[in-house]
This record gives structure tokens, sequence and C-alpha cells, in this order.
């Protein structure tokens, strides 16, 4: 149960690496080595929101197995929560495909879209979980 009440705080906390203003790695970015140079930065930055995004989303469906297994979550909820995790990935493979094919400025548009929604899903979970703690 403590477990829970530290994810649930770790996924509200502003400064949590998953919000942080800062690139995942200062290395340069593999996918934006061929990049035009006017368009570097658009390409790390959707890289970054990508695999920001992605690690967001390995969290909530690690919360959302351990506050399944311990009761805080009914399978309805803890499998409708999942098929959005399964959605948002998906949206995160099309984001990669337009990094893959160049597309930097979509890949940077589209990775922010999900990010948001990825967020929204985030906050979403973590109220629900909160109340199964109580």
């Amino acid at each position: 149960m403590r477990h829970i009440v530290v994810f649930v705080l770790a996924l509200t906390i502003p400064g949590c690496a998953f919000f942080d203003k800062k690139p995942l790695a200062d290395k340069p970015l593999v996918s934006c080595v061929k990049a035009p140079a006017a368009l570097v930065d658009t390409c790390k930055g959707a890289v970054d929101v990508l695999n920001k995004t992605n690690l967001l989303v390995a969290s909530i469906n690690d919360g959302i197995g351990r506050s399944f297994d311990a009761g805080t979550l009914t399978k309805d909820q803890a499998k409708k929560y999942r098929a959005r995790t399964k959605t948002a990935d998906d949206q995160l493979d099309h984001v990669y495909a337009l990094v893959t094919d160049a597309d930097f400025a979509n890949a940077s548009i589209q990775a922010a879209l999900v990010k948001a929604l990825v967020d929204a899903l985030n906050r979403e979970v973590a109220a629900q979980i909160a109340k199964g703690v109580k």
C-alpha cells in the first residue's frame, strides 16, 4: 500500500523527471543526425518529448498493474486504463515513424499532443488510485 501512495505522489510532483524541461540526454540524438541544420532543434525536441512520453506510459502501466494487484483498481478499471495506454503507445509509434521519415515539424506537433493526452491520463489514473487508497 505504501508503494501506491509513493507512486501517486511521484506522479503528481511537478519536479518529477517526466515533467522536467531538460532533455533526457545531452548527447546528440541518432534520429537527428541527418536532419538539416535548421531542423535539428525541432528534431531533438520531438525525440525528447517522445522519449519522456514513452517513459510516462511505462510508468502508468506499472502503476496500473501494482494498483490492480493491491486491489485499489478493479479489473474493468485496469483494462480500461491499459487500453488507453495501448492507444498512446500506438500514437507514439506513429510519431517515431514521422521522425524516421524526417517529418520533424509534424512529429514535434504530434508528440506534444500525445504527451498532453498521456499527462491527462496520468492525472486520471493517479486520482483513481488515490480514491482507492483512502
